[in-house]
């Protein structure tokens, strides 16, 4: 489920606006590689496809580093 949900995410950010809106799709899949935690995982897999494109804007009108997008999906998704 968490690849398709990421593939999700891909696509929706190719079809973005903003151009760095793919460093969402690197900073999320590089957390999962890298230990986000079981919760985290289930909270992003429940949050709805229909919602992507408005987390990719939230996200790119924050810190765009990888932590300052791993914050501002977990705010969104909690």
């Amino acid at each position: 489920m968490l690849d398709e949900k990421l593939e999700t995410l891909l696509r929706t950010a190719r079809r973005h606006s903003e151009p760095l809106a793919i460093w969402v799709v690197y900073a999320l899949s590089h957390y999962f590689c890298n230990g986000a935690t079981a919760l985290f995982q289930r909270r992003f897999e429940a949050y709805p496809t229909a919602n992507y494109d408005y987390l990719i804007s939230y996200c790119m009108k924050r810190d765009r580093s990888d932590d300052g997008i791993i914050k501002s999906i977990s705010k969104l998704i909690n």
